[in-house]
């Protein structure tokens, strides 16, 4: 068969058929070799004068690999000779030496005859003897090279690694490349050989496609006089293709060879090497490989033998071989059953990043940019060496003595931003020497010298990993330093700047223990284990490891003597099938409490899956083995006889993991949680199914032959709160009944209607609609329905728990408080705390769905660990709820770290430390209710005074979860996986639990129980010996009243104080500090770094005239990291690709410094802050962002009030000159004497330049070749404008330019032109006239808002009635005309689908080339009320019109209001284009601020449209000024007020139309009595817009209310901005003829209710 012509499917066969060798010439062969190795140790050398012997004969070639190919193969025997000593010695061997070795063996065949014929061939090659081994019947032959050789490597053991003196020595010969491989045969061999089956069939099919090219016409390879390279270089080629493309012993072998075709087409970017045996460590064989990988490539470094590069030697040609991969690509070996070709592997051979698209910078980012872990660890051993010579070597012999108080690392590498090959890095040093910041600046350079000498004799006493060398020292104030590695590639470039401190081989001993262990478990366990070993077959796992894989599911089961076998069977089927996760062990004679031995099992613990360790030996992982074909098996017998009940279901296996909890390394906790515990997207759509199916019935079915109702559902515990673990498929739903007036009715009734539900559920299932099994409750009053659930639409079961509840919150909106009334009533009526709380579901959700991602899933963590608490048997008692758990949890997070990222093991180990102190638990929370309320904070108190542990649900104050359950066994179970694995880290040592925030457990009771903490002492004068100075301090402490102190005691360095009372237990550490300006008050410990704010007095101090702008930046080098590190990890992507681009840029420009690289971090987190503010988001928009801020980087004034703000006048007065300053402006967060963006502003604009040439790589461009956008994100925040600026803020970031007018204007023109001239030409229907909406008419459009809103008022339309029911031809009329002058390509639209049955308007966006970019329209068919005669007419329209209106609207035939109102939009303009042009720009402010409120909020809420801001806008500047010149800033603060105040809105005008007319009279006087906010369309009063409960105006109140401490409502002066007096009411007078505006209430500048007559 030929390769070419096999379907890709048919090649497992074609290699199988084709290209394996037969088993029988593989066996004569085996014979032949074994006869040959003992000619060689008994016949050959015999009588040589210097005794020869052969140490060892080792099989190389394809067939010591095992890729020997049919018919003709290679196979080298390297004899390892006793007379070799050295390299050289090999070298000098004579070929005459040969003979002897040919006549042995010719004798030997002669003497005994053997299954294979021996022939020599002819000698070519010094260096060996060659000849043949070929079977007539099999047409099969080995060509055999006897390679004589120096046995270097000597006995190596099989999993370690060669010492570098071989490697060494090996260099040092100086040897042509290769010329000794001979040497490392083993290791080349054992590289190949610990391969799968599959991927050395690869290698065969690889193999033979050379084969195929070498025997292709010779012309090609002499005309180039030269050969194709060796096939060796192709099998290393392979190994590498599915080493770094796929990785799995399974795989699709046509894919694999596809990939390595693709690498031969590459073969000019390839550089290839391994690490298995030799490394870049050693400072001989490291300066060497760097060396090697400068060569031309291809490369390809042997494995085995660093010198040898199989790759590239003279004469080699790759691009031949290249040409002919390339032209049989599309041969059917690459085409699927489909027709489709076959994919390559995605192996990464170079990668640009011009050419990445926008969809793989994520990939790239981690691919390309995140620094190597193996680099980073090698970086951190370096740093702390640094460190040491730091604090033991340097200023020892300085006058006076000079201290290195602490060393803190900056730069990118301190932000953790620091990007892959090379980054920058600050060691900032603390001296003792530094009292003031004017000390910092007097050091003298030449003081370098010191340290500079001490770094290189470190480095040439004891080598390190990274090689150490000295930049010019350009900067007086650090010292310049790179530490450089070559593999990883990559460098830092250190600044060292001095600073003020201002802020299982002996298995068998085992037996009996191995033996005992088994014995003791019951008979019927036993009995599974021989099933069990009856299914085993022969598989490379030991049956040992069967045995005790049964015993561990067995264990994990519960310990039961009575089971199930069938299900036990299954189990351990299961965990086979999940092989490459297992991880068991047992403690039973080893264990954790020794630290040696804790290492040792952590070593092991690190190693890959499967491990299975013998309970008897811990080096000894029985799991070890090819677990593939086990599992295979185990796949397939799954639906057998075996697992089948009696009545035809499926035997259920335990419920087993493949890893404990217990037994995970605190490292593998994340990685644990995700496989075992997360549910997946299956397990959450088929709960989402059956909740669906289950809502239908109780809303549509339930109750529907009764007089209650059901008023809404509510889906409740873990799995609505995010929280479920996998494989728990329960739902809790909450049914809220309209029969529940109160919390009495709720416990009276509940009975009756539970009753009532099942019977309706009973119902269904005679009707077949679905199958529901209960589960009977023992309780005469039960509170739920519990029942399992059956049905097609679903793949299995789901259980259920229905909850009957009063509705006692009402459609209360998520972000708001209850009333105190609802808690005061359940006060009232409650009997057993927390009887009601399904009352309270949706808050109990609330209050958890909202936490963080990585806080749930330590919740799942601590709720699987109570899962394994609940099966050990505990006697007599419940354990407590594991609600209170979750609680529990969150408590933990919120006072011990508080952050989106955290160390899940730290979490763990700290709610485990807190229920080992259930004792002292008083916890709760005043989310929902609080102590302003008399009634409610007496309840509180008492509740608090109770016995502990205290855990107050924090939706219902009455149920308290901590007493009358069994802490005291979780508490017992916590302290055994406090000193387990999980909480153990990588050294041995037990990770410290979070210390909590305020050294208090509850929020307003002191800590009891053990705790730790800083104690800082501030001294007056300095000591020069900091252990002097400690030991003296400790004598002062010795002397107190022993009662209070437990100890005092020196532990290296450190000085600690034990305080010890009948309820605390706290460690302190004792820091004696010198200081002559930092209070003792201001002052905080560096426990607290991460949430440290610095003193005013500190920044009062930095910004004296005598210290010059960022000279003292260093000194906050800890607050800029704490700045970048409470960052997500997508954000720090997204930081290091823009500083690549930066670096990339400056590389272009031929700079090698990067001035703004800091500059453009600070710019990125604004970008992110401003524009998405989410963990998760697209990398390409954030990356657009950013460039489009550096192009209007003259506008940037960004800064930052986490470290300092506003309120200290000599700060302020500071900051204010600072930002009054030149853009850009970017002030440091940690020092704002320091604009990071610099002053000379040419930087910036050779990156402005660039930007235009960079946004148009593909790396923006989507799957459909449009444009990303941008965030929406302006040169500088609203919300830190001050006041006095807010007029230059709309004229440069809101006011729309000529440009933009212009684009509107002529897209307009396209669009009308069309309408009047294109649309309905052969049809009765007219366009009457087309008029200019929305914004832009009205002059009150956004610079980014390029919409525009067009009403074609129709001639069909003869009245409202017509427009209503013919608007939907209309608009597919348009839509059809639209689609045709597409395609007469006049312009092009795209369509925007809509939602409704009959739309109000068509949406599209036009593409023309008139237009430099598309212009989004609303284009609304209206009926023409007003006429041709209002055009420029001021009256007033007839208010027949109105009559009709309304009298439609109230008809049944519409009810909602202003659905008209596109029939007055010319009324709508005038109302706002007559206004000042200030007014208009306030209105342009105003819709900014609702776009970046609803930017927030991102809820699935309806918000106020922005038409009614517009409208509250101007009637705020109508009430309070009136004037066109006004103060901005007071009117954005009037707006707000009023928001603030929207439950009292109501607001209208009489410009259109008045109370004059009966009807109309009538109708408005309906209106303003409806619910507030009430806002009246002035054109149109059936409209609506402030539409009462209808919008979240709470959500928009709360922002409002926030918006009200910005510094946009501070005066120059930094005084508060008063709003103007403005009513929030208005009313019609008695008479109905007039307007009296009356105010009932109103607002003053101090926000008082009172009236105006």
């Amino acid at each position: 068969m030929d390769l070419y012509q096999t379907p890709a499917r048919a090649l497992d066969k074609f290699v199988q058929d084709q290209l394996k060798p037969h088993k029988a010439f593989l066996d004569q062969v085996s014979q032949a070799v074994n006869t040959i190795c003992r000619v060689l140790r008994e016949k050959c050398f015999q009588s040589s004068t210097a005794r020869v012997r052969v140490l060892k004969v080792i099989k190389g070639g394809s067939y010591g690999r095992g890729t020997a190919l049919r018919g003709g193969c290679d196979a080298d025997l390297v004899v390892f000779l006793s007379c070799f000593k050295a390299y050289a010695d090999q070298r000098a061997w004579p070929p005459e030496n040969f003979a002897e070795i040919r006549a042995q063996l010719e004798a030997c065949w002669q003497n005994q005859p053997q299954t294979l014929s021996l022939q020599f061939c002819p000698q070519e090659d010094p260096g060996a003897l060659r000849f043949q081994l070929i079977s007539a019947t099999l047409h099969s032959w080995m060509d055999v090279s006897l390679r004589p050789a120096f046995n270097a490597l000597g006995q190596l053991s099989s999993d370690s690694k060669p010492s570098p003196q071989i490697y060494a020595d090996l260099i040092s010969s100086r040897s042509p490349a290769g010329t000794f491989a001979t040497c490392f045969t083993e290791l080349r061999r054992d590289f190949v050989n610990v391969r799968p089956c599959k991927l050395k069939h690869l290698i065969l099919l690889v193999k033979h496609w050379y084969l195929l090219v070498t025997e292709a016409p010779q012309g090609k390879l002499q005309s180039k006089r030269a050969s194709l390279p060796p096939v060796y270089a192709l099998e290393l080629l392979t190994i590498y293709a599915w080493e770094k493309g796929c990785s799995k012993e399974k795989f699709n072998i046509a894919e694999g060879f596809r990939t390595v075709l693709g690498l031969v087409q590459s073969y000019q970017k390839l550089c290839v090497y391994w690490e298995v045996n030799y490394s870049f460590k050693d400072e001989i064989i490291g300066p060497f490989l760097r060396s090697q990988l400068k060569k031309p490539r291809p490369l390809i470094l042997d494995p085995a033998d660093p010198t040898w590069d199989v790759g590239r030697s003279q004469g080699q040609c790759w691009d031949l071989l290249a040409q002919e991969a390339g032209s049989c690509l599309s041969c059917p070996c690459f085409v699927q059953g489909d027709g489709s070709q076959v994919r390559p592997w995605d192996v990464l051979v170079n990668m640009d990043l011009y050419q990445t698209p926008a969809k793989d910078l994520d990939k790239f980012i981690q691919d390309v940019l995140r620094p190597d872990t193996g680099f980073q660890e090698q970086l951190g051993k370096v740093t702390d060496t640094i460190f040491k010579c730091l604090r033991e070597k340097c200023f020892r012999s300085s006058s006076p003595a000079i201290r290195v108080l602490r060393v803190s690392k900056g730069g990118s590498y301190g932000r953790g931003t620091a990007l892959r090959g090379g980054c920058d890095a600050d060691l900032i040093v603390f001296l003792s020497c530094f009292k003031t910041y004017a000390d910092q600046r007097a050091w003298p350079p030449e003081n370098f010298a010191e340290i500079r000498a001490q770094l290189e004799a470190c480095w040439q006493n004891q080598s390190q990993t990274l090689s150490l060398q000295f930049c010019p020292q350009e900067d007086p104030g650090a010292l310049r330093f790179q530490l450089v590695s070559a593999t990883p590639p990559g460098q830092v470039d250190i600044s060292l700047q001095p600073t003020f401190d201002a802020l299982g081989t002996y298995s068998q001993c085992f037996t009996e223990l191995q033996r005992n262990f088994v014995n003791s478990c019951p008979s019927k366990l036993k009995s599974l284990i021989l099933l069990v070993k009856h299914w085993y077959q022969q598989c490379l796992p030991p049956v040992y490891a069967l045995e005790l894989l049964t015993i561990y599911a067995w264990e994990q089961a519960g310990r039961k003597n009575k089971f199930h076998v069938a299900e036990g069977f299954r189990t351990v089927l299961d965990l086979i099938r999940e092989y490459q996760q297992l991880c068991i062990y047992w403690t039973v004679n080893y264990d954790f409490s020794d630290k040696t031995i804790r290492s040792c099992l952590q070593k092991q613990l690190q190693k890959p899956r499967p491990l299975i360790l013998d309970p008897a030996d811990p080096t000894w992982n029985v799991g070890q083995g090819n677990w593939e074909r086990l599992a295979r098996e185990a796949e397939t017998c799954g639906s057998q006889s075996c697992f089948v009940n009696g009545d035809g279901s499926s035997v259920q296996p335990w419920d087993v993991m493949p890893a404990l909890l217990q037994q995970t390394p605190s490292w593998d906790l994340d990685c644990f949680i995700s496989k075992f515990l997360q549910p997946n997207r299956e397990f959450l759509g088929q709960v989402n199914r059956a909740v669906d199916i289950i809502c239908s019935f109780l809303k549509e079915n339930c109750f529907r032959n009764s007089s209650t109702k059901v008023l809404k559902v509510v889906k409740g515990g873990s799995s609505a709160k995010g929280t479920a673990l996998r494989g728990r498929s329960d739902a809790d739903l909450v049914v809220f009944l309209s029969c529940f007036r109160g919390y009495s009715d709720h416990g009276t009734n509940r009975a009756e209607l539970i009753a009532e539900i099942r019977a309706q559920l009973e119902a269904c299932q005679r009707q077949k609609q679905f199958e529901v099994k209960f589960e009977i409750s023992k309780w005469e009053n039960p509170r739920v329905l519990s029942f399992t659930l059956f049905s097609k639409s679903l793949d299995h079961s789901v259980d259920f728990d229905v909850l009957p509840a009063f509705d006692a919150l009402g459609q209360l909106g998520s972000g708001t408080k209850p009333k105190p009334q609802v808690y005061i009533d359940l006060i009232d009526s409650y009997n057993n705390g927390g009887e009601f709380s399904t009352c309270f579901t949706e808050r109990q959700r609330d209050f958890v769905v909202s936490r963080p991602t990585k806080l749930k899933s330590l919740i799942r963590l601590v709720k699987h660990w109570y899962k394994q608490c609940m099966r050990i048997p505990k006697g007599r008692g419940a354990l407590p709820p594991q609600y209170a758990l979750e609680l529990l949890t969150i408590y933990a997070w919120e006072q011990g770290n508080g952050t989106a990222q955290f160390d899940m093991a730290e979490g763990f180990r700290t709610v485990l430390e807190l229920v080992q102190n259930y004792k002292n638990l008083c916890i709760h929370w005043k989310v929902n209710y609080d102590s302003e309320n008399e009634i409610i904070k007496n309840f509180l108190t008492q509740q608090l005074r109770k016995p502990r542990p205290i855990i107050l649900d924090p939706a219902d104050p009455t149920g308290n979860l901590g007493p009358g359950t069994r802490w005291d066994l979780l508490a017992k179970e916590a302290a055994s996986y406090a000193n387990s694995v999980c909480c153990a880290n990588k050294f041995g040592d037990f990770v410290q639990p979070w210390v909590l925030k305020g050294g208090s457990y509850g929020r307003d009771t002191v800590l009891k129980g053990r705790s730790d903490g800083t104690l800082v002492i501030f001294l007056n004068e300095q000591f020069e010996d900091d252990i002097a100075q400690k030991r003296k301090i400790r004598q002062v402490l010795e002397m107190w009243d022993p009662r209070p102190i437990e100890k005092v005691e020196m532990i290296g360095d450190k000085l600690q104080l034990v305080l010890v009372t009948s309820e605390l237990h706290i460690t302190f550490e004792v820091l004696p500090v010198f200081s002559t300006w930092v209070k003792p008050s201001n002052w905080n410990s560096r426990t607290w770094a991460s949430s440290y704010k610095p003193s005013p007095e500190v920044y009062r101090n930095l910004i004296k005239p005598e210290n010059s702008a960022c000279e003292s930046s260093v000194c906050f080098t800890e607050l800029q990291g704490n700045f970048f590190n409470t960052r997500p990890q997508k954000l720090k992507n997204l930081i290091l690709l823009v500083k690549f681009w930066y670096q990339q840029c400056q590389r272009r420009l031929g700079q090698d410094s990067f001035p703004l690289q800091y500059a453009l971090e600070l710019l990125t987190v604004y970008a992110w802050e401003q524009g998405s503010d989410e963990e998760e988001f697209n990398t390409g928009e954030g990356i657009l962002t950013v460039l489009e801020l550096i192009t209007q980087y003259d506008k940037l004034c960004i800064y930052w009030t986490v470290n300092y703000n506003f309120e200290d006048e000599t700060i302020r007065n500071y900051l204010q000159n600072q930002l009054r300053k030149v853009r850009p402006i970017i002030l440091d967060p940690a020092d704002p004497t320091h604009n990071v963006s610099g002053s000379d502003p040419e930087p910036w604009k050779q990156l402005a330049k660039e930007v235009k040439d960079w946004s148009f790589f593909s790396s923006f461009m989507v799957d459909n070749m449009s444009s990303l956008l941008p965030w929406d994100v302006l040169p500088a925040s609203l919300y830190a404008t001050r006041g006095h600026w807010l007029d230059t803020f709309i004229k440069d970031f809101l006011q729309p330019d000529k440009t933009f007018l212009d684009q509107t204007g002529v897209a307009v023109d396209i669009i009308c032109s069309f309408l009047k001239e294109e649309c309905f030409r052969n049809s009765l229907t007219k366009v009457e006239k087309v008029v200019k909406g929305g914004s832009s008419a009205k002059g009150t459009a956004l610079k980014r808002g390029s919409d525009a809103d067009l009403v074609v008022f129709l001639s069909c339309f003869k009245n409202y009635s017509d427009q209503n029911t013919n608007r939907l031809a209309i608009i597919k009329e348009i839509q059809k005309q639209l689609e045709a002058c597409q395609q007469k390509k006049q312009f092009e639209v795209e369509l925007e689908i809509s939602k409704w049955e009959n739309p109000r308007v068509l949406s599209f966006t036009l593409k023309s080339k008139r237009l430099n970019q598309s212009q989004e329209f609303d284009l609304l068919p209206a009926f023409n009320v007003l006429g041709e005669a209002f055009l420029g007419n001021k009256s007033k329209p007839n208010p027949e019109d109105y009559i009709k209106l309304i009298k439609l609207y109230e008809s049944s035939y519409s009810s909602k209001g202003g659905e008209f109102s596109t029939c007055f939009t010319e009324l709508q303009r005038d109302f706002i284009i007559s206004r000042p042009t200030k007014l208009k720009s306030l209105i342009r402010l105003m819709k900014h601020w609702y776009k970046q409120c609803h930017k927030k909020l991102k809820k699935k809420v309806s918000f106020p449209p922005k038409y009614a801001l517009e409208l509250l806008t101007v009637y705020a500047w109508e009430q309070g000024s009136g004037m066109e010149d006004f103060d901005t800033a007071e009117g954005f603060r009037t707006v707000l007020e009023l928001i603030m105040q929207y439950q009292q809105i109501c607001i209208y005008w009489i410009v259109n139309y008045n109370f004059q007319n009966e009807i109309i009279r009538h109708f408005l006087s309906t209106q303003l009595r409806k619910s507030r906010p009430v806002i009246l369309d002035p054109a149109d009063p059936t409209g609506d817009v402030g539409g009462g409960n209808r919008w979240a105006w709470h959500l928009l109140a709360q922002e409002a209310e926030i918006w009200s401490s910005s510094l946009c409502f501070k005066k120059g002066n930094f005084e508060p901005v008063k709003p103007w007096p403005v009513p929030t009411v208005q009313t019609p007078g008695s008479s109905g003829l007039g307007l009296y505006p009356m105010a009932n209430p109103t607002f003053s500048s101090e926000r008082r209710m009172f009236f105006i007559p």
